[in-house]
């Protein structure tokens, strides 16, 4: 950031006027001078929080991004730049400072207060239009103007609202594997904006049956695949592609060995399907994509730690498919918890495309613009994304991120991812991918 423009004072050796003030480097503290506002605030989950304004500070713009076809002079926006820190964070994290910056100017302690506080309640938002979309299909019409898509809106809140509130008609009903009744006795959202909390829905717990009796000789038995061993990628081989699991045939088998437990849990397991089921309708199309350990970002300590993508072999990809279309690289982002991906960017004449890396295989997808998690938001690869193939990488294209879960290899998932992906109602390949889950 940089400070006013100073006034300008006669020189006699002459020279353009400056157009920027000081630097301002948040890593600095030597940089920052007094601040125009201080607050401190005691809150519940963070302990004392103070906030420090400093008014009047403007960033340098560059020609990239939304000024690229600026004609004229840049030009200065000014506002105010506010720097958070909290005294503990509920994960017990470490508490790192948190720079936000308001686009208006002669901030009080008040308007400070009211900025940083606005910001934390961005995830209400975020999680909100998450459910409308991915949960009460907000976007799955094809609707042709913005008056239909009003209604439809108004029309999925009524009906969210009325639902919830006929939940206590349901209070003595069991639903299959729940032992206890449901709970009707929940706050009821205070807004329409209020719909899109964070909470998760229940796990609905397995029905536990009796064991079936030793199969006779001559029935069909149940099927199992053996354990696909995980996708690394290192310095001898960049990419290791995914092969599909191999056929294995049927085998009957022996009274001891149904006492045993299953080596792993499949697809079918997962949804409450019959055994066998999911996996057939799986096999008659199937992409032959194995998701190898790591693909979800969850790893358990006792074994090991989870492979990691090369963050410098990502960056030079991007820079060569910069030079390709003749455009820059934009704002690199590493990943950070809950992400599973780093987010990049490349803009050029046409405007600027949002690429996408997973952070434990070297996974690239494209999409239009940056966010915390995907469902389906995927562009097709652009004719230059062949520079990331070149480079190592595995291009994933909209139709493969679209395949649903049922068509793809998931032996390797262990049960605590598979609570996060029912919690979070994921049946794609792309969300199982780039996610955040928090």
């Amino acid at each position: 950031m940089r400070r006013p423009t100073p006034p300008r004072v006669y020189d006699p050796k002459g020279g353009r006027p400056p157009k920027h003030g000081g630097e301002f480097v948040f890593g600095d503290s030597a940089t920052w001078g007094t601040e125009q506002a201080v607050t401190v605030t005691g809150t519940r989950l963070y302990g004392k929080a103070t906030a420090q304004a400093w008014d009047r500070l403007h960033p340098r713009l560059t020609r990239r991004a939304a000024w690229l076809e600026h004609d004229g002079p840049l030009p200065i926006i000014e506002g105010t730049v506010v720097r958070l820190v909290v005294e503990k964070l509920p994960s017990g994290g470490v508490n790192k400072p948190v720079w936000l910056w308001w686009s208006e100017t002669s901030a009080t302690p008040d308007d400070v207060d009211r900025c940083w506080q606005s910001f934390l309640r961005r995830f209400d938002l975020e999680h909100t239009f998450r459910l409308f979309k991915q949960t009460l299909g907000w976007t799955k019409p094809r609707l042709r103007s913005s008056e239909a898509a009003d209604r439809l809106t108004w029309l999925v809140i009524a009906a969210y609202a009325q639902l919830r509130l006929a939940r206590p008609l349901a209070t003595d009903l069991r639903n299959p594997g729940r032992s206890r009744p449901i709970r009707t006795n929940l706050p009821l959202p205070a807004s329409a904006g209020g719909l899109g909390t964070c909470a998760r829905r229940p796990v609905p717990r397995p029905v536990h049956r009796n064991r079936p009796a030793p199969a006779q000789v001559g029935h069909s038995a149940r099927r199992t695949t053996a354990r696909q061993p995980a996708t690394t990628w290192g310095e001898s081989s960049p990419l290791v592609r995914h092969t599909p699991a191999p056929h294995t045939t049927r085998q009957e088998p022996s009274p001891a060995a149904l006492d045993e437990p299953a080596p792993h849990s499949t697809y079918d397991d997962q949804v409450g399907l019959a055994p066998g089921k999911m996996s057939d309708m799986g096999n008659e199309g199937n992409t032959g994509f194995t998701l190898p350990r790591g693909a979800t970002g969850f790893f358990v300590p006792k074994d090991g730690p989870l492979p990691e993508t090369d963050l410098r072999a990502f960056r030079a990809a991007l820079y060569a498919a910069a030079r390709v279309v003749e455009g820059q690289v934009g704002e690199i982002e590493g990943r950070e918890y809950p992400r599973t991906f780093h987010t990049a960017s490349v803009v050029n004449r046409t405007g600027e495309c949002v690429i996408l890396c997973h952070a434990h295989h070297p996974w690239i997808a494209f999409a239009q613009e940056r966010r915390n998690w995907y469902a389906e938001e995927f562009l097709p690869p652009p004719p230059w994304a062949s520079t990331f193939a070149e480079a190592g990488f595995m291009v994933l294209s909209s139709e493969q991120l679209a395949t649903p879960l049922s068509d793809v290899d998931t032996s390797v998932l262990a049960q605590s991812e598979w609570r996060q992906i029912r919690s979070y109602g994921i049946t794609t390949l792309s969300g199982t991918l780039f996610n955040a889950w928090a």
